[in-house]
């Protein structure tokens, strides 16, 4: 288990793994029941959204509430 503000104890491992998802070419970003206060979780966003529209592709932000506004425009849609 990991609190909030805690570093994962494989951060490093889930960061290399996101680094080289970011690199194959993903044409969709699902984002999916975050609230995006969590900063690992902002940062894959920020990792992963540039790529994903470079595609052509779109981010899809699904959750109850709405995104923050710093990471509102990494976001095409929100449901």
């Amino acid at each position: 288990m990991v609190m909030f503000d805690e570093t994962h104890p494989r951060g490093k491992e889930i960061a290399r793994i996101a680094n080289r998802d970011a690199l194959s070419s993903p044409d969709l970003l699902l984002v999916l029941g975050t609230s995006l206060t969590i900063e690992g979780t902002k940062q894959l966003l920020q990792l992963f959204a540039p790529q994903v529209r470079e595609r052509g592709g779109k981010v899809i932000y699904v959750n109850r509430s709405k995104p923050p506004s710093d990471c509102s425009k990494l976001i095409d849609y929100w449901v």
